[in-house]
Order: C-alpha cells, then sequence, then structure tokens
C-alpha cells in the first residue's frame, strides 16, 4: 500500500515536522519519492511572497539521498527551469522531459480596450448573451398573454400588448431571470486588487439589471473571490462554480461569472468553465 503525504513547504521546513517525521527512520525507509507540483511556484513566489518554496532544497540534506526527486510544472520557461533546478538543488545533468502543451479545445484571444479601463465596461460583452435570452423570454411572455387574450376573443387586448412588447425600450425577463443569465458562459475574471474586483462586479450586476434582469439573479450570476472572504463564502462559491449546467436551473450554478484576485488562482477543478478573462 502506497501512502501519499501532502505538505506545504513551511510545514515541511518547520522544526517540528523534522524533528517528528523526518528524523523517524521508520519513515525515512518508506520514502520512495519527493514530488513538487507547480514547480514554477518555487521560482514565482519563492523570491518574495512564499520563501520557503525557495528553500525546499534544504530537505536534500535531511531525506536519503537514494530517494528520487520529481518536479512537475506546465509553464516553465528556460529561465526558470535553471532557477527551479538551483533552487532544488537538481544535478545540472538531470533528466528533463517536455511534453507538448498544445489544447486544440483553447483557444487564445487578446483584445484591445475601448473604454477607460477604470469603468470595467469593455467586459460588458461577457453578458451579450443575456439580452437576447430576456428579449427571447419577454416576447414569449408577450405572445403568450395576446393569444390568451384571442382565446377570450378580446382583440383589442391582443392588439394592446403586441404594441406594448414592439414599443418598450427595457425588456424584463421576470420569472424567467436565472434562465436568461444561465446563458452566460460560465466565466472567471481575473482582478488586480480586492477594490477593482469589487468595482468590476458592480459593474456586471448593474449591466445585468438593465439588460432585464431581476437584482436579486444578477447579484447571484455575478460573485466576488478575493483573500478577504470568509472562509465560508469561498467554500460556498467554490461548491456552487463546480455544478455542471443542465436543463433545470434549480440543479446548474446560479453563479455565472466570478470575478476574482489570484486567490482563487489554483486548485479549480471545473469542467464547464468556458472563458477565462485575464
Amino acid at each position: 500500500m502506497t501512502d501519499i503525504v501532502l505538505l506545504s513547504p513551511e510545514i515541511a521546513l518547520s522544526d517540528n515536522f523534522k524533528a517528528k517525521v523526518l528524523q523517524d527512520q521508520a519513515f525515512q525507509q518508506r520514502l520512495v519519492l519527493v514530488a513538487i507540483d507547480e514547480a514554477h511556484v518555487v521560482s514565482e513566489w519563492g523570491q518574495h511572497w512564499r520563501k520557503s518554496y525557495s528553500q525546499v532544497g534544504l530537505l536534500r540534506d535531511l531525506i536519503d539521498k537514494s530517494v528520487p526527486w520529481l518536479s512537475c510544472s506546465a509553464t516553465l520557461d528556460p529561465v526558470m527551469l535553471a532557477e527551479v533546478i538551483d533552487l532544488c538543488r537538481f544535478n545540472p545533468d538531470v533528466r528533463i522531459q517536455c511534453s507538448p502543451v498544445d489544447r486544440p479545445d483553447i483557444t487564445f484571444k487578446i483584445r484591445s480596450i475601448q473604454h477607460p479601463t477604470s469603468s470595467f465596461r469593455d467586459l460588458e460583452f461577457i453578458i451579450e448573451p443575456v439580452k437576447v435570452a430576456v428579449e427571447q423570454a419577454a416576447k414569449e411572455k408577450s405572445d403568450n398573454m395576446a393569444r390568451d387574450a384571442l382565446k377570450r376573443g378580446d382583440l383589442a387586448t391582443a392588439r394592446t400588448i403586441i404594441a406594448e412588447h414592439t414599443h418598450q425600450q427595457i425588456k424584463q425577463a421576470g420569472s424567467a431571470s436565472p434562465a436568461c443569465c444561465r446563458k452566460i458562459p460560465k466565466t472567471i475574471v481575473y482582478i488586480d486588487s480586492i477594490t477593482q474586483v469589487v468595482a468590476t462586479a458592480k459593474v456586471l450586476i448593474k449591466a445585468l439589471i438593465q439588460a432585464g434582469c431581476s437584482r436579486t439573479s444578477a447579484e447571484d450570476a455575478v460573485q466576488v473571490y478575493h483573500s478577504e472572504l470568509a472562509e465560508f463564502d469561498k467554500k460556498s462559491i467554490s461548491s456552487e462554480i463546480v455544478k455542471t449546467d443542465t436543463e433545470s436551473v434549480l440543479q446548474s450554478s446560479k453563479h455565472c461569472i466570478i470575478i476574482a484576485t489570484d486567490a482563487m488562482e489554483m486548485g479549480i477543478d471545473n469542467p464547464d468553465v468556458r472563458l477565462v478573462i485575464q
């Protein structure tokens, strides 16, 4: 039976872990591999933010030399690779295996900024599908009401209903608001600061309301995620956004857009995120 021990570098380098685990001969005898996943953070984070990442090489002095080490990453450029080899104290002639990272299901697009960056209006394209859905929902509601009026023989009312819908500048989705919001492809928007995250969310919620969605549906559809959120709220958002969209509104995620800092960077396992904006 194989046991996997998952550790942060802070724990692995702590005096307590060294004394109680790394100096335990039974543990050392069972140790068969040291693996460093997302190895680029050894360089990216280890220099400033979490310096323990740049010190993982110190563990080599505490682990039997016969135990192999493995580092994995999908984003190591040649400069960063050299830094990781040095910081993790790999031999200069360590075997490096490169595999293709081409993902034909992923497309990169670059858009030019059309509005002042502080307005965040360049993100309003995300909700364009909602405007079409609201128009269709409002038309369907109007048609049904007109049809009911005709069944009653009330031609004048039917004409009035159709005319009001035709001339109404702002359509309202009403009870169809949740379904209309679900037309947004599941999206994560990464923003630099918490202040900007909150401001961006307000802009998109306002745009959804102006498009004809209810405030409740708009606020459900757009969520913020950052380091200052309570753990309960982070878990709630994460568990909701991973729901796979189905035909049922009640069974699908009510969150469509997450405005986040890099606090939501790692560990996302969501198969139906369709759009990531940086």
